[in-house]
């Protein structure tokens, strides 16, 4: 591992600033290749460096120190509310606990955060192996026949399955392709509003604003007719949205308005679904690429499992298993860019920050800094051994931010991605098909553009 020591820019100084547009700042860069843009801006120019989109000024911090100071000592300097990044969220997610800061968000991260301990969400890993023992089972005529399969629409639909169960006990599959549709919409209509930052509010009917208003529609109403039914039958339902219903503060014995469950509850929806799938596609694909990493992790799933279905008690006794995913998330990490807005002047590093500026952190980037890691394009899982792990520097690493605002939603996604990993392992060998190369693609999370075709192999 690399030295992680602090920075040596000296106290006071102005960080240097990229070359940029007189009128539209660093936008053409930033859109047109945002991984690319970030990693050469913090490879050429340091720790922080100062961009501008239009008349915002922002500063990329890839530092660790730089991301601790900004995500833990002195959090509550850098907000959600305000940011015109953030801001261009809300149209399409409401206010629920990802956009939002202050009492408001602390308020309810402080009564939501019990739903996401350990014991609540092993509850749901007998759904999530049943659902990918049904999809396994559908891989049967690939894999005897040689024929390819996308994995990328066959694992989308598990985990879109395992999520609307999970959080809704929607098992219909035309409820379940309805909000999947209105969800990629939401999607779209946030990556729209964050990268061309003046596009017309929802009030205006572009082609674009009227679709993004009837999927919002189709949100509403099948999430407020679920809270509704959930309501009127107490009891009746184990999945989170019951848990939701039943939360209350300590302090005011309150629980969530409809408006703040509904919000609440689509953006667990969405993040969920979009983390999951993707976490296990890039792991897919990369364990496609290094056959002697994959014949660790088949010794060690044989050696503790067998044929076995995995349960939550056996995961302690996988440890290559969590050290496949650590190394996936650090190269491909979902929560690949996070953006605050600046309440107070501060120093990072020894750079001045302004108030009513942004301060952007990159996990993408930091995560493949030479600086911080040796060949850092490399996949290697060892990385994350007990050994190699000791003494690293707490932000060198953030897949899923970290201090107060570190996603609840870690566990849930961490242990369905194990889960189904290990039993794709058990009966299957994924070959990438020669010659494709997949392209990330960063969105709100950093998702694989396209398909991933794979032929299936029998073990």
């Amino acid at each position: 591992m690399k030295n992680n020591s602090k920075s040596s820019v000296g106290k006071g100084n102005t960080p240097p600033s990229l070359p940029a547009n007189f009128l539209f700042g660093n936008i053409r860069e930033l859109r047109n290749d945002p991984l690319a843009f970030m990693t050469k801006a913090a490879h050429t120019y340091g720790d922080v460096v100062r961009y501008r989109l239009a008349r915002y000024s922002f500063y990329l911090v890839t530092h660790p120190d730089g991301v601790q100071r900004i995500l833990q000592d002195n959090y509550k300097n850098y907000t959600r509310n305000g940011s015109v990044i953030w801001d261009a969220l809300k149209p399409a997610f409401g206010s629920p606990l990802i956009v939002s800061d202050g009492d408001s968000w602390f308020y309810r991260r402080r009564i939501m955060q019990p739903i996401f301990i350990h014991r609540h969400v092993s509850e749901f890993a007998k759904l999530m192996t049943q659902k990918a023992s049904a999809m396994l089972d559908s891989w049967m005529p690939f894999a005897d026949n040689g024929r390819s399969l996308d994995i990328s629409e066959a694992v989308g639909q598990l985990t879109l399955g395992i999520v609307l169960a999970s959080l809704f006990s929607v098992e219909n599959p035309e409820q379940t392709k309805l909000l999947g549709d209105a969800t990629l919409i939401q999607n779209q209509d946030a990556i729209l509003r964050s990268s061309v930052l003046f596009y017309p509010p929802p009030s205006v009917p572009t082609p674009h604003n009227r679709r993004l208003r009837s999927a919002i529609l189709t949100l509403d109403q099948n999430i407020h007719a679920l809270i509704e039914e959930h309501r009127q039958s107490p009891g009746t339902f184990k999945d989170l949205l019951a848990l939701l219903l039943q939360v209350r503060d300590e302090e005011t014995g309150e629980g969530l308005s409809d408006r703040q469950l509904r919000d609440e509850a689509a953006s667990l929806y969405f993040a969920g679904y979009g983390t999951s799938s993707n976490t296990l596609l890039w792991a897919f694909y990369l364990l496609s690429l290094h056959p002697q990493v994959m014949q660790r992790l088949w010794d060690e799933i044989d050696a503790n499992l067998g044929d076995r279905t995995p349960t939550v008690e056996d995961l302690p006794n996988l440890p290559y298993v969590q050290m496949i995913f650590s190394e996936t998330l650090r190269l491909y990490p979902p929560g690949w860019v996070s953006v605050r807005k600046v309440i107070a002047d501060d120093e990072i590093l020894g750079c001045h920050i302004p108030a009513g500026s942004h301060v952007t952190i990159s996990a993408h980037v930091t995560h493949r800094h030479p600086n911080y890691w040796d060949d850092p394009d490399r996949f290697d899982p060892e990385r994350f051994s007990a050994e190699q792990s000791k003494g690293r520097s707490r932000y060198v690493y953030f897949p899923f931010l970290g201090g107060p605002h570190q996603c609840l939603g870690r566990d849930f996604v961490l242990l369905e991605a194990q889960l189904i990993l290990i039993m794709v392992a058990q009966r299957y060998r994924l070959e990438l098909l020669p010659g494709y190369v997949p392209v990330p693609e960063p969105l709100i999370t950093l998702r694989l553009r396209g398909s991933l075709p794979m032929l299936i192999h029998n073990r």
